[in-house]
Parts: C-alpha cells; structure tokens; sequence
C-alpha cells in the first residue's frame, strides 16, 4: 500500500504530502486560553491544594503572604532625608529595611520614626572608628547609624529590623558600613524608640549633609 496512512495511524512519515500537516492547521488547533474550560470568578487565584489534590480557584484574600515589599524610594535630587511614609499602622508586627546611600558631604546618618523629633531616642552606637556612648544616646532627637565622619563621595550601606508589636517601645537594630576609597567603617547599633504608637514613616537622615540622586531605601513589613 503506498497511502502515508493505514488505519488510524501514519505508518510512513515521509510519504506524506507536502502540507498535509501545515503550520495554519497545527496553529488552529493549538491550545488557547479562549479555548480553555471556563471556571472560577474574576479576582480569584487558581490555587494548589496540597500533593494529590485537584487544584482549585481561591478568592485572593485567601491567600497568605506574610512578608510584603511595601515600597522602595530612590531619590531623584539631593535630600536630607530618604523615605518611606504611608505605611499602614497596625498592619505589620516587624519592619525589614535595606539602604545603599550615596553621601554629598561629611555627615552623619540616623533614623527618625513617624517624623519625631523630640528626645524619644535611646540608643547605643558603636563602631571601628568610634566605641564610645555619650549620655546624650539616652535622650536623642533620633538614632545614630553612622557617626559624622562620612565624607563626600562615600557610600552607606546596611539593614536595619524594626519592631512594630501592639504595646511597648519600638526596638531598632542597625548594621551598617561606610565605604571610600581605601578604607571603611562597620557600625552597630541597639536601640528604642520610646513610643507605643505604631509605625507609619521612617527617614534616614543625613545629620548634616544630603544623599546623593540615586540613594535608595527599600522597606518590607511583615504580617502577623
């Protein structure tokens, strides 16, 4: 039999016609999402329900995510301050922020809560360059990261975690370094921002000086 099919099957491939299979045929019967059965409502998540389950269409609230990135600010001028505001209160026990910050002139970097600048501050700040804590650390318009001996044209980087439970002060923990050309600086710091009210900004500070363009703060909160 010289035909390319003998009952439901193609016993000789290459007997077929020149187009017999074309990439238009192949392409209107290929799987489409017009062509797909038709479930769940609008908003809602195709979900997995554990191994040896059929998976089902959730309502999105359903669905847990307990870290949130909620924003990240890169600073597009020069400023004093590099922020994130609009956080919501309540919403998150702990905060996680990551800093890269370019520095203008010579100054140091702190952090303010909720734009506070009264002496609610307690705080330790001990670095490579500088151990000492001064009796001002306990009652502080804000919470050192860095001492004011970075320079123009050095760059800060670091994390900080912040506290934000439902009573009690908020606990603040900083590692950061200073980098120029040729050497650096590693700084730590314990402290507390003597407040039970709950977090909804946070600045970085450049104590006497400005952040370059580009300097940048990222900031993710986690849910109870």
């Amino acid at each position: 039999m010289s035909g390319g099919v003998s009952g439901s099957y193609v016993s000789i491939s290459d007997q077929l016609g020149d187009g017999a299979v074309s990439e238009a045929k192949l392409a209107a019967q290929a799987c489409s999402a017009a062509k797909m059965k038709q479930e769940g409502n609008a908003g809602e998540i195709l979900t997995s329900n554990g191994v040896g389950a059929v998976p089902s269409y959730q309502a999105a609230g359903a669905i847990s995510n307990n870290v949130v990135k909620i924003a990240t600010t890169t600073l597009g001028a020069a400023n004093a301050y590099c922020s994130v505001s609009g956080i919501t209160a309540g919403t998150y026990t702990h905060f996680f922020l990551s800093y890269d910050l370019g520095i203008t002139g010579t100054t140091g970097v702190g952090i303010r809560i909720n734009v506070d600048t009264t002496s609610n501050y307690i705080g330790g700040h001990v670095s490579r360059v500088n151990t000492s804590i001064a009796a001002t650390d306990l009652a502080s318009t804000y919470l050192q990261f860095l001492a004011t001996n970075a320079a123009a044209n050095d760059s800060v980087t670091g994390t900080a975690n912040i506290t934000n439970i439902a009573t009690g002060y908020r606990y603040i923990q900083n590692h950061c370094s200073r980098h120029t050309t040729g050497s650096a600086e590693y700084a730590d710091l314990n402290g507390t921002w003597k407040s039970a009210t709950e977090v909804s900004s946070i600045d970085l500070w450049a104590t006497a000086s400005t952040f370059k363009i580009g300097s940048t703060m990222t900031l993710w909160g986690v849910k109870p």
